[in-house]
């Protein structure tokens, strides 16, 4: 049964890495300006969820 289960299941793994390695994420611009930089802050993803962050200072 796993047999069954697993064969499919690796093809269809593989095929969506391929397609991932295309996929560029793209940063939500807010509303609020950094007091550091005075660029305009983006939202990221972390472990606890959305949050701000300087663009600038988050490629560092």
């Amino acid at each position: 049964m796993i047999r069954e289960f697993y064969g499919p299941f690796e093809k269809e793994i593989e095929k969506v890495e391929k397609e991932l390695e295309h996929v560029e994420l793209v940063d939500e611009v807010s509303d609020v300006q950094c007091e550091k930089c005075g660029r305009m802050m983006v939202y990221k993803f972390g472990r606890y969820g959305k949050f701000l962050a300087c663009p600038r200072l988050s490629r560092m």
